[in-house]
């Protein structure tokens, strides 16, 4: 008996993934009375819309109306075969009763997600993905047997969203990356490019989600003291202390070291040059640039002397500024006189190196 029993839940469980189909009296005969609700959940959602049972999810039991009884929730990828991906979704009562069942208006494909906070409790996250624009979350309330979008986010930039309490605040945090777009990433495709983590955060008091953006340096941008214009003085000191941390870095090292060492300093412009242009592999993964391991100094900054002459120029919208200074260089026994000019510019973290040229040589 106990065998005939466990085959019963074993057709069932299949069923519900939409590989086979069983007979009236082997549902009945399945142990789980919620197993039956949700086969009969399934049978009522695919006859209202003319689905196939395979286009039907496995059912997730969760109590979304928070009346401390489990729902059964599915959902259904359209039945044309085209988008929409997903375009019904159902919600049926413990014991199979429907309480909502509508189509979804989306251009993505979307999962279903848990998500709660203090205020709501349980709710239903909608996560739209969009392929290569990324994905996006709907925030949803299920009451009287209506769903009802609180809030939708920006895209997140990845596969699917992060959604957990990772601050342990009692509420739900959604995450996901925001393209950082900035004069100091104007070169970079928004496949090279520089992410910065994205979180939406539940604000009880304002009763809705409020976007926080962490920098690569893992400081809240909010948080951000104000960056300010510089003179030829604080110009020249930034140059300086760009050009001894490349030289004092280590010669080798693991993919993405030199970005990390670098990145207080130089631009993301400046880095992916060299990390494109500039770096040697050793074949053991590791990497090193150039100027560290060869007579290659062309992506090694100028070592601009604080107690020489230099000219600083401001740009007139005092987002970037010049630095030019002629400097004596010893090459081979060889005094020359060389021009060189660098270029700052001004970022949320403060003002960087993204370039410098050789104007002249005497």
């Amino acid at each position: 008996m106990k065998k005939k029993i466990g085959a019963a839940f074993l057709a069932v469980s299949l069923v519900l993934t939409g590989t086979v189909s069983v007979s009236v009296s082997e549902v009945q005969a399945a142990p789980s009375a919620e197993m039956q609700a949700a086969y009969s959940a399934q049978a009522s959602f695919a006859k209202q819309f003319g689905l196939d049972a395979k286009s039907i999810s496995s059912p997730m039991f969760y109590d979304v109306n928070n009346d401390k009884s489990e729902e059964i929730i599915l959902s259904a990828s359209s039945k044309d075969g085209y988008g929409p991906w997903i375009s019904y979704i159902g919600i049926y009562s413990k014991n199979g009763t429907k309480l909502l069942a509508r189509n979804v208006e989306s251009e993505y494909f979307y999962e279903i997600r848990r998500i709660k906070n203090k205020t709501h409790k349980n709710m239903l996250a909608l996560v739209h993905n969009g392929g290569s624009g990324g994905a996006s979350v709907s925030v949803n309330v299920f009451k009287n047997n209506t769903l009802k979008e609180i809030y939708l986010t920006d895209v997140l930039n990845t596969d699917t969203a992060k959604i957990t309490d990772d601050d342990k605040d009692g509420n739900d945090e959604i995450q996901g990356y925001q393209l950082y777009s900035s004069i100091e990433t104007r070169s970079l495709s928004k496949a090279e490019g520089v992410y910065d983590k994205l979180v939406y955060k539940w604000d009880a008091g304002k009763n809705k989600y409020k976007e926080v953006v962490y920098g690569q340096d893992g400081v809240r941008d909010s948080q951000r003291a104000k960056v300010r214009t510089i003179n030829a003085q604080q110009a020249i000191k930034i140059l300086r202390q760009a050009y001894y941390k490349q030289i004092n870095m280590a010669a080798e090292g693991l993919p993405g070291s030199l970005r990390k060492n670098l990145q207080s300093v130089f631009t993301y412009n400046f880095l992916y040059k060299i990390e494109t242009e500039g770096m040697i592999s050793f074949g053991n993964g590791k990497v090193g640039p150039m100027y560290l391991n060869s007579d290659d100094f062309s992506l090694l900054l100028p070592a601009f002397d604080a107690s020489k002459k230099a000219t600083f120029k401001l740009s007139a919208s005092k987002q970037s500024g010049t630095v030019t200074q002629k400097l004596i260089v010893n090459s081979e026994g060889y005094e020359y006189k060389v021009t060189y000019q660098a270029t700052l510019f001004k970022t949320k973290y403060g003002w960087k190196v993204d370039s410098f040229k050789t104007l002249d040589y005497e």
